[in-house]
């Protein structure tokens, strides 16, 4: 898959070279670049419709509705996911197993489901204080988010969508994925089980 210049993702076919526009100072180039990736797998195995796979957690969890927006590819596969104003945990949440010391990026698109910004947390390694991101401010447009943390220990562990104390958020969230590595490659779909692309030369 790739990301046009409109935004949009779309598949092409194998063995095309994939184009990339690059987004600098805050401006998509008309011109584009070729998108040139080392191998990476996502490791979540449902991360188009989030419809299985995915838990909710903690002592107010967050409220879910898969396939309910249509998502940056044109298809309605982008669900929603509101967390309620709570002084607990809240957290939306898959495991995948985990190997300590290795670093693990988690990205996602995720845009406001209403008028105004919302704002949200990404986590790893069961919320750790290292594996919880800074605030993340979701607008109308949507944007892949990008948050990247070291496991603490080895095993099944988890990673998702973290709360933000006494904050209400109402998101509408597409295309997770949790690769090992230092920061995040395009976006890699999976329904399912886990997927890996290919190096490119």
């Amino acid at each position: 898959t790739r990301v046009n210049k409109e935004g949009l993702i779309e598949t092409v076919a194998i063995d095309t070279p994939r184009l990339d526009y690059p987004l600098i100072d805050g401006v998509v180039q008309s011109e584009p670049a070729l998108l040139l990736e080392p191998s990476r797998t996502n490791l979540l195995l449902n991360s188009v419709s989030l419809e299985s796979g995915w838990l909710v957690g903690g002592t107010d969890v967050p409220s879910f509705t898969a396939s309910q927006f249509i998502s940056p590819d044109g298809t309605q596969n982008a669900s929603r996911l509101q967390f309620p104003s709570t002084s607990t945990i809240s957290i939306f949440q898959q495991l995948f197993s985990h190997t300590n010391g290795q670093q693990y990026t988690i990205s996602a698109y995720v845009k406001s489901n209403l008028s105004s910004n919302q704002q949200f947390k990404l986590f790893g390694d069961y919320g750790t204080p290292s594996g919880i991101s800074s605030i993340l401010t979701a607008t109308s447009e949507w944007q892949r988010f990008t948050f990247t943390y070291t496991a603490t220990g080895t095993g099944s562990r988890s990673a998702g969508f973290y709360y933000i104390p006494n904050t209400t958020s109402d998101l509408q969230v597409f295309g997770i994925q949790i690769e090992a590595g230092s920061y995040a490659t395009s976006y890699i779909p999976t329904s399912g089980s886990s997927v890996t692309r290919s190096a490119e030369t």
